[in-house]
């Protein structure tokens, strides 16, 4: 009886640890990040030079990447970043520290990695 109480309990604290990074990734997020290198298939390249996002609380961003130029919704989900826009964009966070993130993934057929600083 006492496992079955050790295992719900222990179930339940990894939950919530992962529940809770991924708060502290949503509340650190916010802010204007400026793209300062990019690599795809893990070669750098410029096409990502003088992008930008800006995460706001309420959960939506901009960015000069979309092609529409309007604000969209984001999640954090366990250390993934997710956008809502008509592309895909669902990249892992990671590193992301005071004024530093790093955001890698698969993005269409390509493996995509981008370097970003916070502007203040």
């Amino acid at each position: 009886m006492n496992y079955r109480f050790l295992i719900g309990f222990s179930a339940l604290l990894l939950f919530s640890c992962k529940e809770e990074k991924s708060k502290v990734f949503q509340r650190e997020l916010v802010g204007r990040w400026e793209v300062f290198a990019s690599e795809m298939n893990q070669k750098p390249n410029e096409f990502m030079q003088e992008g930008f996002f800006e995460f706001n609380s309420d959960l939506t961003v901009e960015s000069n990447l979309f092609d529409d130029g309007k604000k969209h919704n984001y999640k954090v989900e366990e250390e993934k970043l997710k956008i809502d826009t008509e592309t895909p964009f669902e990249l892992n966070i990671s590193k992301l520290e005071s004024d530093t993130l790093i955001l890698e993934g698969k993005m269409k057929i390509f493996h995509m990695k981008y370097y970003l600083k916070r502007q203040k």
